[in-house]
C-alpha cells in the first residue's frame, strides 16, 4: 500500500530489503532491514551502497544493527514484515519470543510474513492467519 514501511527482521545481507526498495520505489515509505550480526549488516551496507550508485529507482532503506528483541521501537511504524523465522527459537512450530516482540512492538494491522514457524497470540496481541502455503 501507498506509504508503508517494510521490514525485514533478520535481514542478513539485505536482499529482500533491497529488492522491496526497487520493486515498491514509487510506493513505500521506506524498507527497512534489521540484523543482529555485525558481518551480515556490514554485508547489506555495502550492498545498499552498490544498489545507490545504480540508475533504478529505490525507496528509502535504513539498515540497523540491533536486537529486534531489545528494539521494539524499531518496529512501531512497520506495516509489512517479512521474517525467515528458523533463526529465531522456538517452542514446536511456534515462535514465542518473538510472537511477544511483534505483538508488543507492532501497530494493530501490521501484515506478517513467517517462513516455517508460527507466530503465537498468546497474550493481549491477536496475529490472524490470512494464509498459508504448504
Amino acid at each position: 500500500r501507498n506509504g508503508d514501511v517494510f521490514c525485514d527482521v533478520g535481514s542478513g545481507n539485505g536482499r529482500l530489503v533491497l529488492a522491496a526498495a526497487s520493486c515498491y520505489a514509487s510506493t513505500l515509505a521506506q524498507a527497512r532491514g534489521v540484523e543482529i550480526v555485525p558481518a551480515l549488516h556490514r554485508a547489506a551496507l555495502e550492498a545498499k551502497s552498490r544498489a545507490a550508485t545504480s540508475s533504478a529507482d529505490l525507496s528509502p532503506i535504513d539498515f540497523v544493527l540491533a536486537d529486534v528483541h531489545e528494539r521494539r521501537d524499531l518496529l512501531l511504524d512497520v506495516d509489512v514484515c517479512f521474517c525467515y523465522s528458523t533463526a529465531f527459537s522456538a517452542s514446536g512450530p511456534y515462535l514465542s519470543q518473538l510472537s511477544m516482540t511483534f505483538g508488543l512492538g507492532m501497530h494493530e494491522g501490521t501484515r506478517v510474513m513467517t517462513v516455517d514457524k508460527m507466530l503465537l497470540s498468546d497474550g493481549p496481541w491477536q496475529f490472524d492467519e490470512i494464509g498459508s502455503i504448504e
